[in-house]
């Protein structure tokens, strides 16, 4: 840090995999506190502390970061933080940012959470400053305290309730922490470019049980996810969004990769694990989108049933429950019944 400023101090809001592969970087450069409810997950990095191993093409190593960790917000410390990083599912970033809401203060909350209604979300809980944006980093969480990184990529992200200038803090911080960012006036379209991509790429390994490399090999799969893209471009210039790369780019990118490419999406694992899935702030989002603009998305709406199902199945089964929403709303943000 310059020597006129304070070393920073940041909260991170979910240590999953994500959360997890931003606070090992991070602990490079800042003070680094972690909220995460799974307490085995927690008591592991208070013992042991976060392992990161990276497995890229271009990058691997083992990292490892000691930071302070509580599995609700009574343990953590009392501040003040100068950052915040969210790092839940969608589902989650209700909950979890009203919890330490009050410890804030002066922070600057960063989201980069998949999909829309994030940032949104979060201003309704909290008065902090907020920036958005989107992350290509991803991995999974393997075990308490032990995270792979299994892909490594820019983080675009820009304010939302925020002052450029504390767009600019974040971006220092994590150019300090070694990690690419850019730093944008608005970052919608970014945002909504790995929306389109996610929205495509993370329901159809839950559908067909297929590994994400199958799915980009297989013809039908693969035409299936073109369409998907093509319908979220439809309904992203039908909204004003510039995107800002391809997603059908990044797809043909990983296509390539062939069985290199060993990502699977945390879409399987959140069923896997009977967690609600990020289907509403992907699928569903885009869905209500096109439903504002008048644009048909049937390739999207069906994909949103068809997980809909599979999210009923798994909480008849007993492994964990489901966000009930009705596909019949569309006036208030929910996906409606049209064609």
């Amino acid at each position: 840090m310059t020597p006129d400023r304070p070393r920073a101090r940041v909260l991170v809001i979910g240590a999953g995999a994500v959360g997890g592969i931003y606070a090992v970087r991070l602990g490079r450069a800042a003070e680094v506190e972690l909220l995460d409810v799974r307490r085995d997950h927690v008591e592991a990095i208070r013992c042991r502390g976060l392992r990161l191993a990276v497995r890229t093409e271009c990058e691997a190593g083992e990292f490892e970061t000691r930071p302070a960790a509580a599995a609700d917000p009574a343990g953590l410390s009392r501040g003040p933080f100068t950052h915040a990083l969210v790092a839940v599912k969608g589902p989650e970033t209700r909950a979890a940012v009203a919890s330490v809401a009050s410890r804030l203060g002066s922070a600057v909350v960063l989201t980069v959470q998949n999909g829309l209604g994030n940032a949104e979300t979060i201003a309704e809980v909290c008065d902090a400053r907020i920036c958005h944006g989107v992350t290509m980093n991803a991995g999974a969480l393997t075990g308490p305290g032990e995270i792979v990184q299994k892909e490594i990529g820019p983080t675009w992200l820009g304010p939302y309730r925020a002052a450029p200038a504390d767009a600019d803090r974040w971006g220092e911080l994590l150019q300090q922490a070694g990690m690419e960012v850019h730093v944008l006036d608005d970052p919608r379209g970014a945002i909504w470019s790995k929306l389109i991509f996610n929205a495509a790429v993370n329901p159809l390994p839950v559908l067909t049980g297929l590994p994400l490399s199958r799915i980009y090999a297989h013809p039908d799969t693969y035409a299936l996810l073109r369409t998907l893209v093509d319908e979220g471009k439809a309904v992203a210039r039908a909204r004003g969004i510039s995107l800002l790369h391809d997603p059908l780019v990044t797809i043909d990118a990983h296509r390539a990769m062939g069985d290199a490419h060993t990502h699977h999406g945390s879409m399987v694992h959140d069923v896997e694990r009977g967690r609600p899935t990020e289907i509403e702030t992907l699928t569903g989002a885009l869905i209500a989108q096109a439903d504002d603009a008048g644009i048909a998305v049937p390739a999207h709406r069906t994909v949103y049933r068809l997980i809909k199902g599979v999210e009923a199945r798994t909480a008849a089964d007993g492994a964990g429950g489901t966000r009930t929403t009705a596909a019949t709303r569309g006036t208030n943000g929910r996906p409606n019944d049209g064609a």
